[in-house]
């Protein structure tokens, strides 16, 4: 029965090879549309008016400085994608000011039992001191509700090592209050309203992550771009985070972290194919693109205005 629908669905979709590689983010946060894509096509579908549209696959791609954007008409959509969890921002601002937020507000916080680095940068702009220490990994996000905790935190600002170079082989050592059994990264220096910080400083190419309590390690290779990389671990209270390679800043050597978000419970690690099966099993799937486009347009506009600072 699941194959004979398998096949109805490419059948429909007209793309034999459209589950090759399968993505999906979801915009609307509580399934009212998703974007299904893989490197040559993108679909938007709506299960709840049963619709679904072929769109321009250029409509979403990484920019210059490795954020993904989608565009729309006249509407645009920031993400910053992930493995485990995303971030999406319908009224962003890239006007190169920052706001250096070094308060001890963030969500992130609440599970760092200690948290240091084997160096820290400063420096003071404007008359004040900013310090880049390593604290910052846990300010990405502020306190939010039950269903929607994550709000991001416009202000806050990375970890960056501090010595001479771009800083293979320094480091930060978590200990957490309770067992983490993965963390999310954010890679560079990530501003929203700064976007070129990102290319201008460096980024870690080559991360490796140590047990501190098993001895065991592991080594990553993250891609250039603004994600959260999701990195399992075996259930430990302290790990240490040591940069070995990195991509160059086009103006910058200073190696930049934005965030390291721990993980306390396992995901049920669904399949993207099995979603999108699971999303849109019930659809008719009836292309009316004039409809479509109007109802998504609409779409932004409620997201706008349900999560007017995201």
């Amino acid at each position: 029965m699941k194959k004979l629908f398998l096949i109805s669905m490419l059948a429909l979709l007209g793309v034999c090879v459209f589950a090759q590689n399968l993505k999906l983010i979801d915009l609307g946060g509580e399934g009212e549309s998703y974007l299904f894509f893989n490197d040559e096509e993108l679909y938007l579908v709506l299960p709840y008016v049963g619709e679904y549209a072929k769109l321009d696959r250029k409509a979403l791609n990484y920019d210059k400085d490795g954020f993904l954007k989608f565009n729309y008409k006249d509407k645009s959509l920031l993400i910053i994608d992930g493995d485990r969890m995303r971030q999406y921002f319908t009224d962003f601002q890239n006007d190169g000011e920052n706001k250096y937020d070094d308060s001890n507000d963030g969500f992130h916080n609440y599970n760092i039992k200690n948290i240091s680095a084997s160096s820290s940068f400063s420096e003071t702009i404007k008359g004040r001191k900013i310090s880049y220490t390593p604290d910052n990994l846990g300010k990405c996000f502020y306190i939010g509700c039950k269903c929607h905790p994550y709000w991001w935190n416009y202000a806050h600002i990375p970890w960056v090592e501090g010595v001479a170079g771009n800083g293979t082989g320094e480091s930060v050592t978590i200990e957490y209050e309770k067992d983490v059994c993965g963390i999310s990264i954010l890679n560079g220096y990530t501003d929203i309203n700064n976007m070129k910080l990102f290319k201008e400083n460096a980024r870690i190419k080559t991360l490796l992550i140590e047990d501190c309590v098993s001895g065991k390690s592991q080594t990553v290779e993250l891609e250039d771009k603004v994600y959260f990389y999701y990195v399992p671990v075996e259930n430990t209270t302290k790990i240490r985070l040591t940069i070995k390679d990195v991509y160059p800043g086009t103006k910058y050597q200073d190696t930049c972290l934005s965030a390291v978000i721990d993980h306390t419970y396992q995901f049920n690690g669904n399949n993207h194919y099995d979603y999108f099966l699971r999303e849109t099993k019930n659809l008719h799937l009836e292309p009316a693109e004039t409809v479509l486009e109007d109802y998504f347009v609409k779409e932004i506009d409620l997201f706008k205005s349900k999560y007017p600072k995201n």
